[in-house]
């Protein structure tokens, strides 16, 4: 964890810390927040992941003792959604806009269905309608924060720039404690509300980081079930603050919010925005990244959460029209507009600088801890998706890569190989049990009988760092630079010995090309119908780690470097879990994922099989004709579950042989021949 010590952070800041490279602090009238009109009413949200469902439904939020601030306005008792019943009736303007969402809400009916949603206290059917009005009024009546509270009036100490540097470093210290999305929202708005009060007036620059601590602190402990302890505080600021110090600051930023500490968050009206939309996992992730994004930024600090999450939902939608369904031109639909009272026409300011957002966020940004978290499969690498990756918005996704070749002869066979796939180490690639030579033994058998000449094989490129950065995490690829690390991948201890230089191309360039050839076959079936790469199917890696002798994520690469957004399925039948590009893959709706393995070796990943689409676990000592009908009947109802999938991606393992040390099974070479047939 010393990544993530103040000694890693800007000493420029004021905040004990140290990072290199500066920029200038934001001026006042520098960006000019979005205006956004507040509408009166409630919002809509949806079913999101396991995690967050469990988390809000979390037990002890409801038995907290605090004091509900007044409510200004207790909305109208009219047969209507609250979005049309708390419009202002006054003026001709405004009766016409009550009509307007009353006919629109006769017309989109009722999204809420009383048999769901009670795992989310917030999302209760019965009551949903009214908590979201309550929500609303609640985030203009109670501590809201003020516009620019940084510069009006002067401060001397706190800049925008600090801000940022701290809001970044408590998204990798949220990240480090595995806390859930509400609580980072919690502890922005504890830090923005405390500063938009004349206490924050006179908090120095030596002070600022102790109350971002103490707020996640706070924050943690109101929304979490095991919240981190102070002592985690402590030791993630190095030391630079004390356990007492923490305490202190807590019982000061308690006391200005009046004990307060339910305010509405961002992320609860996006599932409820996602519940009316009906929204795919997808696009409410790229939502919560959007939102995330903006949250963060201090121009859009003072928003009402409700209109951030819209803003940051409609913006997904629109961004993502291939991967949410027919969205028809707008992200922002009649019923989206009636359960949270804002048209589009009122988000378009707000949508404009959310995307400016998403754009500063690029590989040039120098605060990237939400980008990089977003870049992760814990994340659904939302931000590495050509839709959202600004590296990739200069052109076509696909064909920004040349590992797709321009040109292939018409005469080869889409058979993708080169010598340079075989791991020749000095016998040290004997260590691991996996053959590491079986590629070019396969060539060879296929050329010395005949069945193929060397020129009908296409010769795919190395994946350079440009094309791996398009699904690895550039803090992956840079440990491989480190041969301890390449060790543990591999699992041959003796390569932590040897020098990277070494390991690099002894054992990862051979990795690189099949990565290559993997992405190039992908392409290839796409232009010719069928193509087979001979190396490659490194299913244990995944954006942010390797492991079982796979060092790139080639599957999930192929994926995301496709010409555009298409129905892929995957096939794995090899003897062990796909655990790797489920994680990076598992929560995109385009694609299918059929595993097929033995449940009883490794990899054994639950979080990773929780994101296939259909699993089939199998026993070991299984034998041909058990596993053909069980391989058979999964077959046919992965393609009943996703009819024409525009792309296949058959891992075709061996492991499942009898005899092999690895897959525990027994089937015949024959079965696997019938099996592949």
């Amino acid at each position: 964890m010393k990544g993530l010590k103040v000694a890693d952070i800007n000493k420029a800041a004021g905040l004990r810390l140290h990072r290199r490279g500066g920029e200038a602090p934001a001026k006042a009238g520098q960006q000019q927040p979005a205006a956004l009109s507040k509408p009166g009413a409630a919002a809509a949200a949806s079913k999101n992941k396991n995690k967050e469902n469990a988390a809000s439904a979390k037990p002890g939020n409801n038995n907290k003792a605090v004091r509900l601030p007044a409510v200004k306005a207790k909305p109208a008792v009219v047969d209507v959604p609250p979005a049309a019943a708390a419009v202002p009736a006054t003026g001709n303007a405004a009766d016409r806009c009550t009509e307007s969402l009353k006919k629109k809400y006769s017309e989109v009916g009722d999204v809420d269905n009383e048999s769901e949603d009670s795992r989310d206290c917030l999302l209760v059917s019965a009551y949903v309608k009214d908590i979201f009005t309550y929500l609303q009024q609640l985030e203009i009546s109670a501590a809201a924060v003020r516009p620019d509270f940084l510069q009006s009036p002067s401060r001397l100490q706190i800049t925008p720039r600090m801000r940022t540097i701290l809001c970044d470093w408590l998204v990798q210290v949220h990240q480090r404690y595995t806390l859930l999305p509400e609580s980072l929202y919690l502890t922005y708005h504890i830090i923005d509300a405390f500063m938009s009060s004349d206490a924050g007036a006179s908090v120095k620059k030596s002070e600022f980081q102790l109350i971002g601590v103490s707020a996640m602190l706070l924050a943690s402990k109101y929304e979490e079930i095991y919240p981190p302890n102070v002592a985690d505080f402590v030791y993630i600021t190095d030391q630079a603050f004390t356990a007492a110090e923490i305490r202190a600051t807590e019982q000061r930023l308690l006391k200005q919010l009046n004990f307060f500490l339910g305010y509405p968050l961002p992320i609860h009206f996006l599932r409820r925005y996602s519940k009316v939309a009906a929204a795919t996992p997808a696009v409410h992730e790229a939502a919560k990244y959007l939102a995330e994004l903006a949250r963060a930024d201090y121009s859009a600090a003072h928003l009402p959460p409700s209109g951030l999450a819209a803003g940051a939902f409609c913006l997904a939608r629109e961004l993502l029209p291939s991967r949410e369904g027919a969205c028809g031109g707008s992200g922002w639909t009649d019923a989206l507009e009636v359960f949270s009272g804002y048209s589009r026409q009122q988000l378009e300011p707000l949508v404009r600088q959310i995307a400016g957002l998403a754009v500063r966020a690029g590989d040039n940004a120098k605060y990237t801890a939400i980008r990089k978290k977003y870049s992760s499969s814990s994340g659904s690498m939302v931000s590495t998706w050509p839709e959202l990756d600004v590296a990739m918005s200069s052109a076509e996704p696909g064909s920004a890569s040349g590992l797709h070749l321009a040109t292939v002869p018409s005469a080869a066979w889409p058979i993708v190989y080169r010598p340079e796939y075989d791991i020749d180490f000095g016998g040290l690639e004997k260590v691991h049990p996996f053959d590491a030579r079986k590629w070019g033994r396969i060539a060879r058998f296929l050329l010395d009988d005949g069945l193929l000449a060397a020129e009908d094989l296409v010769e795919p490129l190395e994946a350079e760092a440009a094309d791996l950065l398009r699904v690895h995490t550039r803090e992956y690829l840079d440990s491989l630079n480190d041969s301890r690390v390449v060790a543990q991948v591999a699992e041959v201890p003796l390569v932590a010995a040897l020098p990277n230089s070494l390991v690099q191309e002894k054992l990862l360039k051979p990795f690189r090309y099949q990565t290559g050839g993997t992405v190039l076959a992908a392409k290839l079936a796409l232009d010719r119908g069928w193509a087979i790469n001979l190396g490659g199917g490194f299913h244990h890696c995944c954006s942010e780690r390797g492991g079982g002798f796979c060092a790139y994520a080639d599957i999930s690469l192929a994926v995301r470097l496709l010409d555009a957004p298409r129905r892929v399925m995957i096939v794995d039948l090899d003897a062990h879990q796909g655990n790797g590009y489920a994680r990076d893959l598992g929560a995109d709706s385009n694609v299918y994922i059929l595993d097929v393995y033995n449940a009883e070796i490794y990899p054994g990943d639950q979080e990773a099989a929780a994101l296939i689409s259909r699993r089939l676990e199998l026993a070991s000592g299984i034998e041909d004709a058990a596993y053909l009908a069980e391989v058979s009947a999964a077959l046919a109802a992965a393609l009943s579950d996703f009819p024409s999938p525009e792309l296949v991606l058959y891992n075709a393992g061996t492991d499942v042989m009898d005899g092999d040390p690895l897959g525990r099974m027994r089937i015949s070479a024959q079965g696997i021949v019938q099996r592949d047939e």
